[in-house]
């Protein structure tokens, strides 16, 4: 039996509610901890573990060689007892069907936490089509920054917030997938840490709760773009100097002050992206 009543006043009683988890490396942590808050969790991803996913994962030294959502779903049931953890070893495709959205175990929120573009995709178009929530997950080169974006029924989605990769794509650019998983575990862990607040809140919907309130602050800001590193930039922008360019430079450079001695790293901005008014996938709902 689970018992999570301790987070009451901090968020949703999670029993019941089930999410399903596109991807599961980077964000095993993740996964692990919406286990523990109460939440149900399918996992799906056809690799195994390698050594190089330790030091950036939940996963051990003995899971090398297996399947990862088979060791996470050992960790996650002995991590927290009675939470219910399907395995399946699929690509998202398979397993996110029309069927899979519709039937008895529809699932009140998706993950794409991938650097695939085409499972990416499809976790974006699923969430729209069937208007089930999403977050999903983008960790960008050495993890210096990444972005989180929220798929909601009447927000911009994935396809559009994204909409440089997928021109990329369509031009047949020969990098399209992200390879971000190569980067520091703290900071692949801060970045999913977003994305977590955010499910939180997201299965909080209409409770008042800290979580609850957290998404009517959002609003519209479906869009967080994260800076681990200094010089990180987002499509070539450097979009934290943007946001100080128009501080005043008399009787002081605040912006260089701020530059120099307050921001650094570990930052993020909550943007409120566009329809992309020629997505395939949403345009119509944005009009």
């Amino acid at each position: 039996m689970k018992t999570f009543t301790r987070f009451a006043g901090l968020m949703a009683d999670l029993n019941g509610k089930h999410c399903c988890v596109g991807g599961a490396s980077g964000g095993s942590d993740l996964a692990v901890k919406l286990g523990k808050h109460g939440c149900d969790v399918s996992l799906v991803d056809q690799d195994t573990v390698d050594p190089p996913n330790l030091p950036r994962t939940y996963y051990r030294k003995g899971d090398v060689g297996k399947f990862k959502v088979d060791a996470l779903k050992a960790h996650m049931e002995e991590a927290a007892p009675g939470t219910t953890v399907h395995a399946h070893v699929a690509k998202i495709q398979d397993v996110l069907t029309d069927a899979y959205c519709t039937g008895p175990n529809r699932p009140d929120l998706l993950l794409g936490l991938t650097d695939s573009l085409d499972a990416q995709a499809h976790v974006n178009d699923m969430a729209v089509k069937h208007r089930i929530p999403a977050v999903l997950v983008d960790v960008h080169e050495r993890a210096a920054g990444g972005m989180v974006t929220v798929v909601m029924p009447g927000s911009p989605c994935y396809r559009c917030v994204a909409a440089s990769r997928f021109k990329a794509a369509e031009r047949g650019d020969a990098q399209v997938d992200l390879d971000g998983a190569r980067g520091l575990g703290a900071d692949i862990g801060f970045i999913d840490a977003i994305a977590l607040k955010i499910a939180l809140a997201l299965l909080s919907k209409g409770t008042d709760t800290d979580a609850g309130r957290f998404l009517q602050k959002m609003g519209k800001r479906t869009q967080v773009v994260v800076r681990m590193h200094p010089e990180y930039r987002w499509d070539a922008v450097d979009l934290f100097d943007l946001v100080l360019a128009d501080l005043p430079s008399e009787p002081r450079d605040f912006k260089r002050e701020l530059q120099d001695f307050a921001f650094l790293a570990c930052d993020t901005l909550w943007l409120t992206p566009d329809f992309d008014p020629q997505c395939p996938c949403c345009a119509k709902a944005g009009a």
